[in-house]
């Protein structure tokens, strides 16, 4: 099992124990972990002052954290001893009451720092999102106290938004993104009676369904939760939520009952056996009914009476390469519907995944498509979501969706299609230009953080711009590629005519690998800083009207970047004295001819 001290002690190693003290060493191994879900500290160093707050006049929180994904903003505040009922409600109070204040913007009584980050976030918010009240302590949780202590306070309305995050927690999260086990190897189990089960099959695919002992359950969770159990469930932390409580309620006080109310397991696997009353699994996970294995593993009452649970199996009959864990996922995607799980993951293992990553990888590229999954020694590594939001931004000139709206990438099988269907892999220029464009978006990642950091040459709010606005910006070097090919004649003629800037009339074609010179970091950061401060002039102006509140509610919409942003790129590039550095500095994005 993942062990919390060591992390921190490895952390507090990395920057120096001089230099950060054991509390902040906590809320980054929180952020690391629980959020990142990143294996190595070094992942996120660049981002952590866009997510710790903590300090004098903090509001009761220690970071923020937004994901855009799901649409939910986290509020969180880290203890690092144990702490009783009372006093997680009491945190939980304070972080509410700061939001009021924020929402009311009645915010003069707050740090800075707090004020910067927290506005940011609120204002990434959508209005189908929801915010949670994180607490993360050292101790242990105890639920049913903590349920009778929250009945009873002003703030029990919040229930649906409270989530404990307790020692135990903590280190099964960390051995979670440790391991690299996919699927446990073999398993026996108790039914209810010999021979009851019921068989389903098609010419590929083969199942059962069977009812499940409680206590195999139980001790499938103990031998194997943090050894594959859920891999193939979309791996997502499953902390102290109370909206389940429903679960530990029927083990109160109706077990004999629970084959009626639960929705059961459901396990893909490569085979099993029946012997008796006995049911083994071999090489399997569980892609549906993680809440439900985890909620009977954590119990803490008796479990004396043993009771059954509805449970199908299933696996394929002549499984080919690859096939396998294509068919985990599909069973994955069309039976976790009860539940949110990142669209992103859903599409795991389809072919065009699949194909990209080998295909890439010959590149030295290693394209990653499943969340933990342990990352190759290769020279680049990209998340598919983040490859489906460079695409967005470059070609189809949608940053804002590609930077508020992940989600819809995976969910709009138009918009998935745009974006992965498009037979890379099959059309040699189209298979050179998203080499080159990840190489780029590597180098830009790399420059723009070092822009980032403090004492760097950017100030004020064009670093609050260069921080949040990464697909902005490759959205406005995705015109200026259009411009360097010819494929259009100016910004204006893309202002005028949006149709030429749609991904339909995107020209494909190998384009930074013909740059020879030993300058392209140096141009690729010149072009940086000057659209930059483009877009920082833009936004002052906006800002002293009290058009926007923050850079985030800047760069939300798609419809900000066409009609605003682009068109105060398109003003600006009338000027020579503008428009001549721009385009040397962008010349690396000439197609070969």
């Amino acid at each position: 099992m993942g062990n919390y001290q060591n992390e921190l002690n490895q952390i507090m190693s990395f920057f120096g124990e001089d230099k950060i003290n054991r509390e902040k060493a906590f809320e980054i191994l929180a952020l690391q972990y629980i959020f990142y879900k990143e294996k190595n500290i070094s992942s996120i160093v660049s981002n952590l002052d866009d997510h710790l707050t903590n300090g004098t006049n903090d509001g009761g929180i220690d970071l923020i954290y937004y994901d855009e994904e799901d649409e939910v903003l986290s509020l969180v505040q880290c203890k690092t001893s144990s702490i009783s009922s009372d006093e997680i409600l009491d945190e939980v109070r304070k972080m509410s009451t700061t939001v009021e204040a924020f929402k009311n913007y009645n915010t003069g009584a707050y740090s800075s720092k707090l004020k910067r980050v927290l506005r940011e976030n609120l204002d990434r918010l959508t209005d189908n999102g929801q915010i949670e009240y994180h607490v993360f302590y050292l101790g242990n949780f105890d639920i049913k106290n903590f349920e009778r202590k929250l009945k009873n306070s002003p703030i029990n309305h919040l229930e649906d938004m409270i989530k404990i995050t307790d020692i135990k927690l903590l280190n099964s999260q960390i051995s979670n993104i440790q391991d690299t086990t996919s699927k446990v190897k073999e398993f026996k189990g108790s039914i209810d009676k010999t021979g009851n089960y019921l068989e389903y099959e098609s010419q590929d695919n083969y199942g059962v369904m069977v009812n499940l002992s409680s206590n195999s359950v139980i001790s499938m969770y103990e031998q194997f939760k943090d050894k594959g159990l859920f891999d193939m469930n979309i791996r997502k932390f499953i902390s102290h939520k109370l909206v389940d409580k429903g679960i530990n309620e029927t083990l109160d006080k109706d077990r004999e009952n629970f084959w009626f109310y639960n929705n059961g397991l459901i396990i893909a696997a490569e085979d099993l056996s029946f012997d008796g009353d006995k049911i083994t699994f071999y090489d399997f996970s569980i892609v549906n009914g993680g809440q439900t294995t985890n909620r009977l593993g954590e119990y803490k009452g008796s479990n004396k009476q043993e009771f059954f649970i509805p449970c199908k199996i299933v696996y394929q009959k002549k499984a080919q390469v690859n096939s396998i864990d294509q068919f985990f996922t599909k069973i994955a995607e069309t039976t976790n519907s009860q539940k949110p799980i990142k669209a992103s993951d859903l599409k795991s293992n389809t072919p065009e995944m699949i194909n990209l990553r080998r295909d890439l990888n010959i590149y030295e590229i290693d394209f990653q498509i499943k969340r933990g999954e342990k990352a190759k020694s290769t020279k680049i590594k990209i998340k598919n979501e983040e490859f489906g939001q460079l695409i967005l931004s470059f070609v189809m000139q949608r940053p804002g969706t590609a930077r508020s709206n992940k989600k819809l990438m995976f969910e709009s099988a138009s918009v998935y299609a745009s974006i992965f269907k498009k037979n890379y892999t099959r059309t040699p220029e189209k298979l050179a230009f998203i080499v080159d464009l990840i190489d780029f978006y590597n180098r830009f990642k790399r420059i723009s953080d070092e822009m980032k950091k403090d004492g760097g040459e950017l100030e004020g709010n064009a670093k609050d711009i260069l921080k949040n606005g990464n697909f902005i910006l490759i959205a406005l070097i995705g015109v200026l590629y259009r411009l360097q090919n010819q494929d259009i004649l100016s910004f204006k003629e893309a202002i005028d005519d949006p149709n030429v800037l749609s991904d339909s009339a995107f020209e494909y074609g190998k384009f930074i690998s013909n740059y020879k010179n030993d300058d392209l970091d140096l141009k690729i950061k010149e072009l940086i800083m000057e659209l930059t401060i483009i877009i920082e002039e833009r936004y002052n102006v906006l800002l002293s009207a009290n058009t926007v509140t923050s850079v985030s509610n800047y760069f939300k919409k798609d419809s900000s970047y066409h009609d605003d942003i682009l068109k105060a790129v398109a003003s600006k590039m009338l000027l020579s004295r503008t428009n001549a550095p721009i385009l040397e500095y962008s010349s690396f994005l000439k197609r070969s001819k």
